[in-house]
């Protein structure tokens, strides 16, 4: 009988976490800016944490059934070309190897993170960073987060945001970017062909030329490091890691499951080993709990 109860809970743990999805996902869907990925993402995040509560010690056993989730599977690509492509703009000509390198990352529709190495002293502009998340978001939406490093080499995780929140906290901290942006996006929007990119050649073009509250772009640029970024962005800099000692033990994927976001950086003294897909992880631990706790 009382294996017959914990079936029967097990599955109406299962229903409920289902429910919170759809609730979730639903609620995230009213929001019109709001795609299908990003509504599942909130979906998994309010589901999986529930399922683990109701699971308790039986996430600990799912490796005893030769099914434990490897983290490698949710590591997700890193691309670093952009930040390239567009630091060689700030000093000198480069334009049409960022134009490639924004199309490029747009036609990859798994790509979900870009870096930023902020390097040993304060190098980026913020006018670029801007750009680069402006850029980010208008034409390679599939882009979920800009991942910024600090150290050159040593690329020590200094956090994370998606390219919408790094554009709102520049623009707060420097309005005449906002408005830059609005002037520039207008005019290449009146010259664009049918192509969904064909904006993209005359933004780029454009953006050096022009004026910041009657300033060139050199002038009215602030340098920015760590420091710089963690003071602009504020709380929408998602700073957290998980520390990682080199092996993968049921300790690091507790507290990849523990996670609030959709993302969780992978570090080893610091410096970025990985960054994991934590909702799509937690998602696939519950699930596969939930199959061997009935």
């Amino acid at each position: 009988m009382s294996s017959r109860r914990s079936v029967l809970r097990a599955i109406a743990a299962g229903y409920l976490v289902v429910a919170v999805f759809g609730v979730g996902y639903f609620v995230a869907r009213l929001g019109a800016d709001e795609s299908m990925q990003v509504s599942s993402i909130v979906g998994a995040m309010l589901a999986a944490p529930l399922a683990v509560a109701f699971l308790g010690d039986r996430l600990s056993k799912v490796a005893a059934f030769g099914i434990t989730v490897e983290l490698a599977r949710f590591e997700r690509t890193i691309d670093r070309s952009i930040a390239v492509a567009l630091a060689e703009t700030q000093y000198f000509s480069g334009r049409d190897d960022l134009i490639t390198k924004v199309r490029e990352v747009a036609q990859k529709p798994d790509l979900q993170l870009v870096e930023i190495n902020l390097r040993n002293e304060p190098y980026w502009w913020s006018t670029r960073i801007y750009l680069q998340a402006a850029l980010l978001e208008s034409f390679a939406r599939n882009v979920q987060r800009i991942v910024f490093v600090e150290g050159d080499t040593a690329r020590r995780f200094v956090g994370m945001a998606s390219p919408s929140a790094v554009r709102y906290a520049f623009g707060g901290s420097q309005p005449a970017l906002e408005q830059v942006r609005a002037a520039v996006w207008l005019a290449a929007a009146v010259a664009e062909s049918d192509a969904p990119d064909a904006a993209l050649e005359p933004i780029v073009h454009t953006w050096a030329a022009s004026t910041f509250d009657d300033h060139i772009e050199i002038d009215a640029r602030r340098l920015i490091g760590a420091a710089e970024l963690t003071h602009v962005m504020g709380r929408d800099l998602e700073r957290s890691s998980i520390e990682w000692s080199g092996k993968e033990d049921d300790t690091l994927r507790r507290l990849v499951v523990a996670e609030s976001g959709p993302f969780v950086a992978i570090v080893e003294q610091d410096r970025l080993q990985s960054v994991v897909d934590a909702a799509d992880y937690t998602r696939q631990v519950a699930l596969d709990a939930i199959r061997h706790a009935r």
